[in-house]
């Protein structure tokens, strides 16, 4: 599973953010804006949160989510797809409201050996593919297994009380990277996250999960067909 963690650009400012607080890089408290008490020592939760994330490298899961971003010019509301089956990876962001993005639509699938991403706005689009190490251009936002290696060593998480988002039981933690704090909940069975809260360059993003199943529907896989396609 792959996670791309700062996307820069503008037009990929709200996937980068949604992304960014599953690696740790940002964030802001609990779902009511307040930050709990860590309950555990960091060294503890980082090994906790190690063995959590494992749990869902291999796995096959759809998971949907809501999805909300404000501030900094920037803003919407939308569902967020993540998928994983046999070796390929799906992300799948729609927007049902925005500013500050030409974009209602993104959609990125990776296998070992192609990557695709497509920006559009309903039947229009372009989707651009990579083949090889050129994939790593458009890195597939799901990689749970190496979120923990972009954390700045074990002190940067402490455990969180645990919650349940969606009705799903998880564990929860506070990480900070580069002096920027986030939460995140994950799956206790799957390690698939469930919540995600992360604050970056003025824009606070929120990722709640509204349903996990460990069967893929075929569709997440698709590309746009009306899109302008770049490369092969």
């Amino acid at each position: 599973m792959k996670i791309l963690l700062c996307w820069k650009t503008t037009s990929l400012a709200f996937v980068g953010a949604v992304v960014m607080v599953m690696a740790a890089c940002g964030g802001s408290g609990d779902s009511d804006g307040a930050t709990p008490t860590p309950s555990e020592p960091a060294s503890a939760a980082a090994t906790e949160l190690r063995a959590l994330v494992a749990k869902a490298d291999a796995r096959t899961f759809q998971a949907t989510y809501d999805a909300t971003i404000a501030g900094a010019g920037l803003s919407g509301t939308g569902t967020l797809v993540l998928a994983q089956e046999d070796g390929r990876e799906a992300t799948r962001l729609s927007l049902d409201e925005a500013e500050g993005t030409p974009f209602t639509d993104i959609v990125l699938v990776a296998s070992s050996d192609k990557t695709t991403a497509c920006f559009g706005d309903g039947d229009r689009g372009t989707c651009l593919k990579a083949t090889g190490d050129a994939g790593s251009a458009f890195p597939n936002p799901l990689d749970l297994g190496a979120m923990l290696d972009r954390i700045e060593g074990d002190g940067d998480v402490t455990r969180l009380p645990d919650e349940q988002p969606g009705g799903i039981a998880s564990h929860c933690f506070k990480t900070s990277s580069e002096g920027q704090d986030g939460a995140a909940c994950f799956a206790t069975d799957t390690g698939i996250p469930t919540r995600l809260d992360v604050t970056t360059e003025g824009s606070r993003v929120t990722v709640a999960v509204t349903g996990i199943k460990d069967t893929v529907d075929a569709a997440v896989f698709d590309t746009p067909q009306d899109y302008v396609t770049l490369g092969r």
